[in-house]
Parts: C-alpha cells; structure tokens; sequence
C-alpha cells in the first residue's frame, strides 16, 4: 500500500518527527511505501489534503488534535476517501484517549493490522463557514478559558487548570437560546459542550457516555445558577467523568442541536474558530479511522 505520513514537528511535547523516525521502519517492514509530509504552518495538513494523489491507500497522522481536525476538515471538503491512522503525539489526545492508544507504539501496531472502523464528526454550521469537528465543540466558559490561556503558553498545560479557576471567579454568564432536537432552552447560560468523544484536554472525561459512532452528540450544559464554590468543587470530577450526577449539570445526548447568541468565538475540537449563532448536527460514520 501508499501510506503519507503527515508529521506536526509542534504537536504537544514536539517529540513527533522522534516518533515519525521510529515507526518508519516498521510501516516499511509491513512492505508499504511511504511519503511524508512535515507540517511547517498552521492548516499545512488541511491544505495538502487536496492534493494527494489518487494513489494513496492511507493517512498517518504523527500529532494531536490539531492535526487529526485539520485532516478531518480537509478529506471532507475535498471529498477524499482515504483511511486515517492517528498516532497520537499531542497534549490531549483526546480520541486516541477514547480507544485507549495513548502508547505510540501500540498506535502503529494497530495501525498496520489495517482494521477499519467509521467514526461520526459534528458538522458546525456558523453564519459565514461551515467546520467539522471529530472532538468538541465548546461555547461560553470552556472558550474563554481557550482564549485566556492562548496567553499564558509560558506556563505549560498547568495554564488551563489556573485560567479555570480565574474564570470561575468572573462568573461570565450569557443569555441564549439552546435547541436540543427541537426541544428549546432560553436562559442563561455558563457553558454548553457538544462532544463526539468522552475525553477533551489533557484527560478530562467531559462526556463519560460518548461513543464516536453511535450516530449522536453527547450535549454538556452548565445553566447560570450554581455558585463560584459548588464550581470550583465540580472542576476536579471533570476528570473521571463524576461531573455529570451533580443537579448543576445537563447531560443531553442528541442529533442535532442550535446555540443561537450574540456572535461569539468557539473551541471546536481544542482550536479557537468559528463564532455563534451555530448549528450542529451529527454527521454518521462520515470519516474511517484505522482502530
């Protein structure tokens, strides 16, 4: 088989042309031929996506989130077919999270037993564009804790569990307007999480029930209502996913939902894009994953 390998050499701890080097060897043992690609800017992966050759069998991702939301925003608008490997070299992680490949060298392995298996990605519709998203899309706190900490790279990922808790204090409440499979909710609103996936950021569970192919969002709504401290408790059980028995949180699962607000930047799959008023809709099986 034709395998492109596209390398991000600034994904998490930017080990992954280390990883890349690694593994090259044993994709070529497997008797294939490789190509690569090393990203050099952002949206480099997107962009060569439509020009890949008809040739090519698969796509090896060497990154993270970033870069699998690139390549998933690319093969649907350019209408390419081609299977995806993600071997995760980023921060979060957050699908290979969900099918427990955390390990580079399980990754590859995986990868080249050549199983296939189709995914669901969320279309979001805004007002001048529409994104596709494998991860998250995220409206309200979780975004400006986005934008927040785009400030602070200096601090590590320790920057997002510091902004976290400074946006808590703000209390940045938003009226909206939030149809879920037609059913409306008009009121204010701290945060709303539609997510494909259970994990988002470095580990946090945000929606313990996801599944990346049941053909539905998993829909996390945080209402104005509960105060700085019950927050702040609620913060930690983000990680294994206890969040959701608390009254304070809505945990919807859907196919189709509209955020309608004034017009405001969105965390869609870990970048800040996009802006309100949206739509969103699952879109099944749309993209195949090498698992």
């Amino acid at each position: 088989m034709n395998i492109l390998s596209i390398i991000n050499p600034n994904s998490g701890t930017k080990n992954s042309i280390e990883i890349y080097n690694k593994c090259k060897q044993k994709i070529i043992d497997k008797g294939h031929t490789v190509d690569e690609i090393i990203t050099t800017h952002h949206m480099h992966a997107h962009d060569e996506i439509k020009n890949i050759s008809n040739n090519i069998d698969q796509i090896i991702l060497f990154g993270g989130d970033g870069t699998a939301h690139e390549v998933v925003n690319g093969l649907i608008r350019f209408n390419k077919q081609v299977p995806i490997g993600i071997v995760p070299c980023g921060s979060g992680n957050s699908i290979m999270h969900d099918l427990d490949q955390l390990d580079y060298t399980y990754a590859i392995e995986t990868i080249l037993s050549n199983k296939k298996r189709d995914i669901d990605v969320l279309e979001v519709k805004c007002k001048q564009q529409t994104i596709y998203a494998a991860n998250i899309v995220g409206w309200g706190m979780v975004t400006d804790i986005g934008v927040s900490a785009e400030k602070y790279r200096w601090l590590g990922t320790s920057r997002y569990t510091l902004i976290s808790i400074v946006e808590v204090f703000k209390y940045n409440k938003r009226p909206a307007k939030l149809s879920v499979d037609g059913e409306v909710i008009d009121e204010s609103f701290l945060f709303v999480m539609a997510s494909n996936t259970i994990h988002t950021g470095k580990g946090m569970k945000i929606s313990p029930k996801a599944k990346i192919d049941d053909g539905l969002m998993d829909v996390v709504v945080v209402k104005d209502g509960p105060s700085r401290l019950k927050l702040l408790n609620l913060l930690p059980k983000i990680f294994d996913g206890t969040h959701i028995n608390e009254k304070e949180v809505l945990y919807l699962q859907a196919k189709e939902i509209q955020l309608i607000t004034e017009e405001e930047v969105l965390n869609i799959d870990g970048e800040l894009k996009g802006s309100t008023p949206i739509s969103i809709r699952v879109l099944p099986n749309k993209i195949t994953i090498l698992n």
